[in-house]
């Protein structure tokens, strides 16, 4: 007799404000995924490229540059933490008092360029900017 395995019960938003605040963690489709410390190299690289960023986007006027740790909740099973985003001022309403609430207009992701497995966190992106074109769509057809 085979014994059915129950299914693995995903996470959602709430769950994932209980973790604890010593580790980073994102959520991806309802699982819970600590995310280790970044390397030195990883920090200098990602430290100057925020720095040249923030100051373009200063001088310009056209934004808001944030950087990691800071939550970008796509949807409530999936929660990131991009190494850097941006936001256009056109979007400012989706910054919230504690997060983001959407994808942003630009994100990078240092750990996409130093790790594989972390190919699916853009692919996530991809993906839920592609679900929200075609529901907006949906609801204009």
């Amino acid at each position: 007799m085979i014994t059915p395995v129950a299914p693995k019960t995903k996470l959602t938003y709430n769950d994932y404000l209980k973790t604890p605040d010593d580790k980073r963690y994102e959520l991806i489709e309802g699982e819970l995924i600590m995310t280790p410390s970044p390397v030195t190299y990883h920090q200098w690289v990602s430290k100057n490229i925020e720095y040249e960023l923030e100051r373009f986007v200063r001088e310009k006027k056209t934004g808001r540059v944030f950087y990691a740790p800071y939550d970008v909740c796509l949807d409530n099973e999936n929660v990131l933490q991009p190494d850097i985003l941006y936001i256009s001022r056109e979007r400012f309403n989706i910054i919230g008092e504690k997060n983001v609430q959407g994808a942003p207009d630009s994100i990078l992701n240092l750990h996409l360029f130093f790790r594989i497995d972390r190919l699916f966190t853009g692919l996530l992106f991809l993906n839920w900017i592609y679900r929200s074109i075609t529901a907006g769509l949906n609801e204009i057809l």
